[in-house]
Formats: C-alpha cells, sequence, structure tokens
C-alpha cells in the first residue's frame, strides 16, 4: 500500500505587482513541470485582498511597493482572514529594504525577500522549496481517507479473528468438561483425537505444550505464521524453538504459569527469523486439566496482529508528517531568520571590505555571528530530520523534560506569531523513563499544536506546560485558556479520525494515535475541563534504572 503518489500536485499562486510587466517575468520563471500551477494575478493590493477573499492560495509573490496599498498592509490584512493566514509570502522589492522593515515582513508573515534585479536560479529555487512544503501538506491531507478504510478494515478483521478465539475457547472448554467425565479409555482417545483435529483446522495459530513444556500440538496457522514445520516442532522443547526469536522476556514466565496452571491474556510474542519480516502474535495461553483436576499442559491461542502493528506504525508516522506539514510556515520562520542574519551580516562584511574600513576583530566578530545562526539553522534542520524518520521498537530511557524542550523547537515561532504566552512548569530533577524520543516529542506537539488551534479568537492567549513527580510517575499536563472542549465530545477525542476541527483543518488522527503511544509504554492519558479551557494530563511510569 502507498500513502502518498508522485502525480502531478495542482497548487494555487498568487502574483501581485503594480507592473503587469514584472508580473509577466515572474510567471515566466515559474517553470515547475512536477507541479501543475494555477496562477492569478492583481495589479493592486486591493484587488488581491479581494481575490484571497474566499480563495486558499499556497504561495503569494507579493511586491512591497505599490500605490495604493503597500505590500505590509497587504499581508497584514491577510493573517487576519483565516483561509490565508499561514499562506507562505515572499516579497519582491526594486529596492534594498532597511533592516526594520524586512524584520516587519517577516513578523507579518513573510518567508523570504527578493529584490530586484532578480536572478532566475535563486528565485526558483525559492519557490520551488516553498512549493514543495504545499505539496506536502496538500497530499497529507488526501491521505486521511485511505488510512481511516485501513483502520476499518483491520478493525473488521479483528473482531473476525477474536470470534473465532472465543468459538476455539470455548470448545476447548467444553472438550476439557468432557475429560473430566469418567468415560471410557476409547471414548478418551476419540475426544482427544476430535480436540487435535479442532486445533489443526482452526484458522488462527496454536500450539500445545504439555507439563514438560514439550510441543504436542503445532497448526497448520502456526506453520504458516512462523515458517516452523509441524514434523521440526513436535517433540522439541518450546524454549528451544521460541527462545531463538527476538520475544519478550516475560513470555517464558507466561508459559511457566501456564503449564502449573495459571492462565494468561494477551501476552506479545515476537517472531522476527521469517522471510517476510518481523510477525507479531498475541497469544491467551489456557491450562488442561485431566479428569481429577491435574494441569496436563496448556493450550496457546495467537492471533497474528503483524498488519495491524504496520498500520499503527503507518499512523504514526503519517500523524508525525502531518505535524511537520502544518509546522511548515513556521519552520521556515526559523530557517529564514538565521538565514536573513547571516545575509545581513555578510552585506555589512562587503560594505566595509569595499571602503577598506575593516579591522582583523570586526571580522573575526561578524564571523562568529555567522558561525552562531549556522548552528543554529543546521540545529533546527537535524531536528527536523530526526523527528520525520520512522521510530524504532525497542524503548529507550529518555527525559520527560527533554521532550518538552524538543516540541518547542519547531513551535517555538508558531506561538510567539500567534501571540500565545507560553509558560512552562518543569521540575528540575530529571524524569527519566523508558518510551520512544521521537514518539513521545510527537505526543507533546499534537497537544501544544491543539491548544494553540484552540486559542485562534481569544484575547490573552496562555499556555502552560508542568511536569512534576508524583509517587513513582512522571506526570505531565498541557493547559490553555481557549474555552475547554464540550462536553458531549469529551468522551470521543481519543476515537480516531474524531476532530473538532473546521472540515480540512485536522486529520483527526493526532489525539488517537497519542493516545496509543502513551498506552503502549504503559501510561495513561485523560482529559477534562477547567474554569479557562481544555486540560491534558500524562502519566508515565518512571524508569528502575
Amino acid at each position: 500500500m502507498t500513502l502518498f503518489t508522485e502525480e502531478i500536485s495542482s497548487l494555487k499562486l498568487l502574483v501581485v505587482d503594480d507592473d503587469y510587466k514584472k508580473i509577466e517575468t515572474l510567471i515566466a520563471m515559474l517553470d515547475f513541470p512536477e507541479y501543475d500551477l494555477n496562477i492569478t494575478t492583481a495589479t493592486s493590493g486591493k484587488e488581491a485582498l479581494k481575490k484571497a477573499f474566499d480563495t486558499k492560495f499556497d504561495l503569494i509573490l507579493l511586491d512591497v511597493k505599490m500605490p495604493d496599498m503597500d505590500g505590509y498592509d497587504v499581508a497584514k490584512t491577510l493573517g487576519l482572514r483565516k483561509i490565508n493566514r499561514n499562506t507562505s509570502i515572499i516579497f519582491v522589492t526594486s529596492d534594498t529594504e532597511e533592516d526594520a522593515d524586512m524584520f516587519r515582513g517577516f513578523e507579518l508573515g513573510a518567508v523570504d525577500f527578493i529584490t530586484s534585479p532578480i536572478i532566475e536560479s535563486k528565485f526558483k529555487n525559492k519557490a520551488k522549496l516553498f512549493l514543495g512544503l504545499a505539496h506536502l501538506a496538500n497530499h497529507l491531507s488526501d491521505s486521511q481517507e485511505e488510512l481511516k478504510n485501513i483502520i476499518q478494515a483491520n478493525k473488521k478483521q479483528a473482531e473476525e479473528l477474536e470470534r473465532t478465539k472465543s468459538d476455539l475457547t470455548s470448545h476447548i472448554e467444553k472438550l476439557a468438561l468432557e475429560k473430566s467425565i469418567s468415560i471410557s479409555e476409547k471414548k478418551t482417545v476419540l475426544v482427544l483425537r476430535e480436540f487435535e483435529r479442532v486445533i489443526d483446522l482452526a484458522t488462527s495459530p496454536i500450539f500445545d505444550l504439555d507439563t514438560n513444556g514439550l510441543v504436542k500440538q503445532w497448526n497448520y496457522s502456526m506453520e504458516v505464521v512462523t515458517k516452523i514445520s509441524k514434523q521440526k516442532a513436535i517433540g522439541a522443547h518450546w524454549d528451544a524453538i521460541i527462545s531463538n526469536h527476538r520475544s519478550n522476556d516475560s513470555i517464558h514466565q507466561v508459559l511457566e504459569d501456564s503449564i502449573k496452571g495459571i492462565p494468561s491474556h494477551s501476552t506479545e510474542l515476537i517472531i522476527e527469523e521469517t522471510l517476510d519480516g518481523p510477525v507479531y502474535l498475541r497469544m491467551d495461553s489456557t491450562p488442561r486439566f485431566d479428569s481429577e483436576g491435574n494441569v496436563i499442559g496448556t493450550t496457546c491461542i495467537c492471533q497474528n496482529v503483524t498488519e495491524q502493528r504496520n498500520t499503527q506504525q503507518q499512523l504514526i508516522q503519517s500523524s508525525k508528517l502531518a505535524s511537520l506539514g502544518e509546522m511548515s510556515t513556521g519552520v521556515a520562520h526559523e530557517i529564514a531568520q538565521p538565514l536573513n542574519v547571516i545575509k545581513l551580516v555578510a552585506g555589512n562584511i562587503l560594505r566595509k571590505a569595499l571602503g577598506n574600513e575593516y579591522t582583523p576583530e570586526y571580522i573575526i566578530k561578524k564571523m562568529e555571528t555567522i558561525d552562531i545562526q549556522v548552528q543554529r539553522a543546521s540545529s533546527i534542520i537535524e531536528h527536523m530530520r530526526v523527528f520525520g524518520r520512522v521510530a524504532g521498537e525497542a524503548p529507550e530511557l529518555i527525559c520527560v523534560q527533554d521532550g518538552v524542550h524538543d516540541s518547542l523547537i519547531l513551535n517555538n515561532q508558531l506561538l510567539a506569531a500567534e501571540g500565545i504566552d507560553l509558560q512552562l512548569d518543569l521540575v528540575d530533577e530529571p524524569l527519566m523513563i523508558r518510551g520512544n524520543a521521537t514518539q513521545i516529542e510527537q505526543v507533546f506537539i499534537n497537544l501544544i499544536a491543539n491548544a494553540k488551534d484552540a486559542l485562534q479568537n481569544i484575547h490573552g492567549k496562555k499556555i502552560r506546560i508542568s511536569c512534576k513527580k508524583i509517587s513513582s510517575n512522571a506526570v505531565l499536563t498541557f493547559e490553555d485558556n481557549g474555552g475547554g472542549i464540550p462536553e458531549i465530545y469529551t468522551d470521543r477525542v481519543f476515537d480516531p479520525f474524531f476532530t473538532t476541527k473546521e472540515t480540512g483543518k485536522g486529520t483527526g488522527l493526532g489525539l488517537s494515535v497519542s493516545h496509543g503511544i502513551i498506552k503502549k509504554f504503559d501510561g495513561t492519558f485523560s482529559c477534562h475541563n477547567s474554569d479557562e479551557g481544555a486540560v491534558f494530563t500524562i502519566t508515565l511510569p518512571l524508569a528502575d534504572d
């Protein structure tokens, strides 16, 4: 299955300049065969606002100097309207802008400035970058319906497997009851043969052990899943077969307890050495008894949940990419700021050099400034690369407070642009948990993004993040003053594809995926309303070591 296709993407551009010849020049340079560009033009600021009133554009090229309304006023008005509030804007000017004007432009939503004379290669590279970001965001939105169908199909398959397991368990209990009744040896043999036949024909993977741990039954479905033949398995000790695979350490104790008469439920068994990659089984073990109540073995009924696990991983990755797409404008600002500082410093050095006015101390100081900004941009790019890659399965030792700070690297600019007062109350003692750093960060980013969206029409916007140690747990709370969640929806916020946002504004996967991540690491995730807004609480067990 492919979540994102390589088809040509249709993107909408708005080109604004009071000189139509300049508009034609810019359009001529927008030659990107990989994109189907729908270009709208305007020769004044008022005309641009009229055309952007009910049309969502992916990129706006905006002239700064226009007679009726300059580009900065146009950008400011666009920012007041929800439809194009997050659209990337590139200002085009024939003059060298003052530093204060450039900073004003970036505050109003600009991602870059282009000055005349325009260098075609540089212009095309910048335009292609922001068109690519818009292309990614559009594809992420289109994938929602396909992911929804996958979850529904997997849910149906899981229900069918659950019914099969229930029927088999009932049949096994019935056979065990029949064996407890005083019957003839011949009838006992017939019952055992029927029992073995049912197991062998079952669609669920099943194996059977005696009290010494030797495999007595290994059905066809188990052969198919593990690629281990019945001939090889029957008579072998279960430890020699299963312990060669990368399984949970608890699987040994589960089977030993079952042989002693203690049942277990939903234990995960990972079988790694197959031609098709790792296989994930959910195993229930049921002790078997003789007519006198003595344990004579255990039957282990499994469900192949590999496809479900793979789909969950795809959902986590898709939700992560959706978060990156929603943060693309903020990331562009974060990267553009150090680049613009470098540009300004380099310009100052060039002017000093041309006038032979520089000193070694001056050059060293300016180069140190450039080095700091390069490190800042590199840090942002590296963080995006690490956050975007597929997370591994094995849990690792991570610090909760580091996860909060890392989640803010890609959100600080967006929060500042929205005028949100971010309040952090993190305990000084490092709280260490076992989990996956990128997935924990993904949960925090989802909660911050949801809080930001809830504050769209609020004055005095606030987000408060706290972290403290309670008993042997790390407890985090994410609070906002956005009015809270309607009571009729509080029981549904963690359901897949449920969202209270406008159509096209969210996938409805963020909280559902986040809930699954927290649950996977033995934590709890809940929400309630305070007097001011919504409060989400995460509890994670602290690591022992």
